[in-house]
């Protein structure tokens, strides 16, 4: 990993010149479970890339095509790509999290919508738990990733909930202060609970290798 890490700074120096808007994360497994995912769990990492929109995808594509083969050579020393997918990504809620520290505590859960259910009341239904949580205090950051370009068959009609936290403390806390609020009783949970049917959890620790501005 440290190998890895060691390429960020030419990788933000690749993508400023290219005024690439495109972020990068590595996260590490953490508690995951070798059936709990939609994809075989042998690998060390997940790198995480995120962008605004499609164009911004392309012109970054575009810039590392035309510029990153020296980069691209150094990252194939280092690490080899099990699989690649392109999601479509919204926010759903975003916490408050700028004064804390990583690494970043990350859940994932793959999902899909239960019958008479849509995308639309999945959304409101995940966005108001969000906002009663939010009312507690506490930090995550709530995400859904639609399955996209070259996932699985696993992912195939599925979507992916995703809650950051700013950091393994601010999960603990969470996840105490659901359980002491009787959080897990609530018709925002109710709600949500009928709009989609999610496999287990997953979680990882999350470094950020670029941020863009």
């Amino acid at each position: 990993m440290d190998d890895l890490m060691a390429l960020k700074e030419e990788f933000g120096k690749l993508s400023e010149e290219g005024d690439t808007q495109y972020s990068a994360y590595i996260m590490t497994p953490h508690f995951v479970s070798q059936g709990s995912g939609p994809i075989e769990n042998d690998y060390d990492g997940v790198w995480i890339g995120v962008a605004p929109n499609a164009t911004a995808i392309a012109k970054g594509f575009r810039n590392y095509l035309e510029n990153g083969s020296r980069l691209e050579s150094k990252f194939q020393k280092v690490i080899s790509f099990r699989q690649r997918m392109l999601n479509r990504g919204e926010i759903i809620h975003r916490g408050n999290d700028e004064d804390a520290e990583g690494p970043v505590f990350a859940m994932f859960s793959t999902c899909r919508l239960k019958e008479g259910a849509s995308r639309a009341s999945m959304r409101a239904a995940n966005s108001a738990w969000s906002a009663r949580v939010a009312e507690l205090g506490l930090k995550s950051s709530s995400h859904v990733w639609w399955a996209g370009f070259g996932v699985p068959d696993a992912l195939q009609g599925a979507f992916i909930t995703a809650r950051f936290f700013p950091n393994i403390e601010a999960w603990g806390e969470s996840n105490d202060s659901l359980y002491a609020n009787g959080m897990f009783m609530t018709a925002e949970w109710r709600a949500m609970r009928e709009t989609m049917s999610c496999g287990p959890a997953r979680t990882y620790l999350g470094t950020a290798f670029y941020e863009a501005e």
